[in-house]
């Protein structure tokens, strides 16, 4: 992933932040899209990967749910990493 998207579909970190008493398990991100809408979600591992979910009242304007599926497909898959 580059540091500028270049597509609607290309993602990029702008952070990625452990979450609660757990933090191996939940990671709180923000990703900017190609579009320029940024979006904030929780990603939670379980036994299938990590798994995407929205932060309530978070600023994502014009963010669709399919960057937080698409960038925890990224990760699941071993082309994006959460370090």
């Amino acid at each position: 992933m580059s540091d500028e998207p270049d597509s609607d579909q290309d993602l990029s970190i702008q952070q990625c932040d452990p979450v609660g008493k757990a933090p191996e398990g939940r990671v709180r991100c923000r990703v900017l899209r190609g579009d320029d809408a940024l979006g904030e979600f929780v990603l939670v591992r379980s036994d299938d990967g990590w798994l995407p979910i929205p932060v309530p009242g978070s600023p994502h304007e014009g963010l669709l749910h399919t960057t937080a599926i698409d960038f925890a497909r990224e990760v699941n898959e071993g082309r994006a990493t959460l370090d």
